[in-house]
């Protein structure tokens, strides 16, 4: 499909945190000049490890989180650290985010009528009934689920409970944090399926993180490949899955159970490095199966066509 204009754009943006080891209190650098773009009606997944900043990103998408230098803008403003209120609920009802756990995203003591209904409440959208009658239909629940609690439902009714709350104020954003990790195999292709469903209906951006290539590849138009804070890989969906250039994408794919697939599996190249003291140069070498000196000493990135790869087997 085509994309019209740019609804996010992320220039350098570092996020670090602080940590206490014995006496000393350290910084974790999770994300290290982080450059993306997010068209408008685009699905792009974000695929890493655990660890590898994805969540940290979307979280400051979100305004969980603040970004600590780069420049982001959303929606044709740029974030900064202070909103007045005002424009904080116009961002929030824009911007809306599915967590990864639909088990602690729901309050155990209220009905879902009461999760669903409380976003209209803030924002003071009328017609909550009707709807409330609207957003069931779109994500294939009874109507009677209104009146229910979380433990009355399965994980997969849950799941699209919470996606229900994403999409109830009609944004233009939605960030998706593993929507589909939490539960069986065999609903979440059917999660999956509602998300596209919902980007065509409402034309929603969309930010999907991921672990797994795979659902990456079936959701996505673009894919980036995040690794130790930093994008190592981005382009098309298909292309980055079917012929990665980066040797930790190849590895990534290669985790991908498959007994026909032969080839370095992600446990056999070691951990990630520390992300207290994080190496120079290529973050990956230390791991890298085809890594040579030059390696200690290369940051920058590769155009290939409509790919950038950040390695230096390509320059």
């Amino acid at each position: 499909m085509g994309f019209l204009s740019s609804v996010l754009t992320a220039n350098e943006i570092v996020k670090n945190f602080t940590v206490r080891k014995g006496f000393k209190i350290h910084k974790v650098h999770a994300l290290r000049r982080v450059n993306l773009k997010l068209e408008q009606g685009e699905i792009l997944s974000i695929v890493g490890e655990s660890g590898s900043g994805k969540t940290t990103f979307l979280r400051i998408v979100a305004r969980i989180y603040t970004h600590d230098s780069g420049r982001l803008f959303v929606l044709g403003r740029e974030l900064c650290r202070k909103m007045s209120r005002s424009e904080e609920l116009e961002y929030r009802k824009n911007v809306q985010m599915i967590f990864q756990d639909p088990f602690s995203a729901l309050n155990p003591v209220k009905k879902i009528r009461q999760f669903l209904k409380r976003p209209l409440e803030i924002f003071k959208i009328s017609g909550v009934e009707e709807r409330l009658g609207e957003v069931l239909r779109e994500v294939e629940l009874p109507l009677d689920s209104l009146d229910k609690y979380p433990h009355e439902l399965s994980g997969g009714q849950r799941q699209r409970v919470v996606i229900a709350r994403s999409i109830i104020t009609k944004p233009k954003i939605i960030l998706a944090d593993e929507p589909t990790s939490m539960l069986d195999v065999s609903i979440k292709a059917s999660i999956l399926n509602l998300l596209l469903r919902l980007r065509d209906d409402y034309e929603i951006s969309m930010i999907h993180v991921t672990h797994d290539l795979a659902s990456a590849k079936y959701i996505s138009d673009r894919i980036a490949v995040m690794y130790a804070g930093q994008i190592v890989e981005e382009g098309n969906a298909q292309q980055i899955v079917d012929n990665p250039l980066h040797p930790y994408t190849k590895l990534l794919r290669s985790a991908a159970p498959d007994p026909d697939r032969s080839g370095l599996k992600l446990g056999e190249t070691g951990e990630p490095p520390d992300l207290i003291s994080p190496p120079e140069g290529c973050s990956f070498r230390m791991r890298c199966p085809y890594a040579r000196k030059e390696c200690s000493t290369f940051t920058g990135t590769v155009q290939i066509d409509e790919r950038k790869v950040s390695c230096v087997l390509y320059m």
